[in-house]
């Protein structure tokens, strides 16, 4: 067995806000001990981890995200799952 670096902290980007917004939710509705604290909602690689852990996604998927390095390339992951189940808003094409 192979550990992983843990990722660095890096800011959420402003894009990945509905990712955010729907972990601050559930934390309202399940209450704060459904994660362990303190909460980092502000941490692109705790949300994106803690989203991992609730979405209702295959095993070997979650595995997958898990094992992501990019923070980053696992919330947009993320923010197209939510985007294509309606839990967040499709963000429309950038202009060139």
């Amino acid at each position: 067995m192979e550990l992983i670096a843990p990722d660095a902290s890096v800011a959420v980007p402003e894009e990945f806000a509905d990712c955010v917004r729907l972990l601050e939710m559930v934390v309202v509705d399940q209450g704060r001990s459904i994660f362990a604290e303190p909460h980092a909602f502000d941490d692109a690689a705790w949300v994106g981890y803690r989203l991992t852990e609730i979405l209702p996604v295959p095993l070997l998927a979650k595995q997958k995200l898990l094992e992501l390095t990019d923070s980053l390339g696992r919330l947009s992951v993320l923010q197209r799952f939510l985007e294509s189940r309606g839990l967040a808003a499709s963000k429309p094409p950038a202009e060139n």
